[in-house]
Formats: structure tokens, C-alpha cells, sequence
């Protein structure tokens, strides 16, 4: 996809100077008109050299910054990944748990109650832990989502 096409011109006011802006409009082509449109349209040459050197480099620090960008995507998904692991960790305790208790209803005779009760605080703290990195990570998600989604349309839409 080529964002910007030269023989494709909007209608914008151009900044380029022209002593003449018609062959009927009254001025007369002079060498000193023609020396004036020259002087001016090199000064134009000059502007866009400028502004292309700068916009070289600003995409290059684009360029460098979008690589950044996919590394952070990357690293996301391998967060993403790491997350699933650890709650899916959570969800196998707490069925060997369920068990345990299902299987001991006199855990308070048997001296199981306080072990039980050290091994629930444990599953209580890593619910909780893994629930706090989860809300951060669902506002970084949606965030991320959104910026993204930002800057598809906004380099989606033609020069």
C-alpha cells in the first residue's frame, strides 16, 4: 500500500508562488516576472527537502518505535499466557481442595482443621493476587485495544 501517490492531487490551496496565475489575467510574462516565479519555486525545492528530511527521519523513529511495539505484543501474549497458567494452577487447587474437604467433613476431629485452614488462607491469597493482576491486566488490554484501533484508522485513511 503506498500512502502517498504524486500524480494524485486534492484541491489545497497551494503556497507555491506563480507571478501569474493565468495566461489572461493581465500580468505580463517578463524576465523579471519569470525570475521572481524562479526564485520562489526554488525556495518551494528547498521547503520540501526540508520537510522530506524531517519526515525521514520522524518515520524512521516511527519505524524503530513500531518494532518496539510489536516486541511489547509479543511480550503481552507471553503474559497472557503465563496468567492463563497460574489461574489455571488456581483452578486445579481448589478442586483438589473441594475434594479434600468432601472426603474429611470431620476435619475438626481428625486434626486435618488446621492444616485445612493454612492451605484455604494460601488459596485465598493467590485468588487474590492473581484477581488484582487480572483487573490490570483486562485496563491494559482494553487500553491497548483501543490505541490500536485508534491507529488503524488513523493510517487506514488516505493522504
Amino acid at each position: 500500500m503506498h500512502f502517498f501517490d504524486p500524480n494524485q492531487t486534492q484541491a489545497l490551496p497551494s503556497s507555491v508562488p506563480n507571478q501569474r496565475t493565468g495566461p489572461n489575467n493581465g500580468s505580463a510574462l517578463t524576465p523579471k516576472t519569470m525570475q521572481a516565479d524562479y526564485a520562489g519555486w526554488r525556495a518551494c525545492v528547498i521547503r520540501w527537502k526540508d520537510d522530506a528530511a524531517l519526515w525521514q527521519a520522524e518515520h524512521d523513529a516511527l519505524l524503530k518505535r513500531l518494532a518496539d511495539m510489536q516486541r511489547f505484543v509479543v511480550e503481552h501474549g507471553t503474559s497472557l499466557a503465563a496468567h492463563e497458567a497460574a489461574f489455571g494452577s488456581v483452578e486445579q487447587s481448589l478442586v483438589e481442595f473441594e475434594r479434600l474437604i468432601a472426603t474429611h467433613p470431620d476435619a475438626e476431629h481428625t486434626g486435618l482443621a488446621e492444616p485445612m485452614e493454612s492451605r484455604h488462607s494460601e488459596l485465598s491469597a493467590r485468588v487474590r493476587h492473581i484477581d488484582d493482576a487480572h483487573q490490570r491486566m483486562a485496563k491494559h488490554h482494553a487500553e491497548v485495544g483501543s490505541r490500536m484501533a485508534d491507529l488503524e484508522r488513523a493510517t487506514s485513511a488516505p493522504l
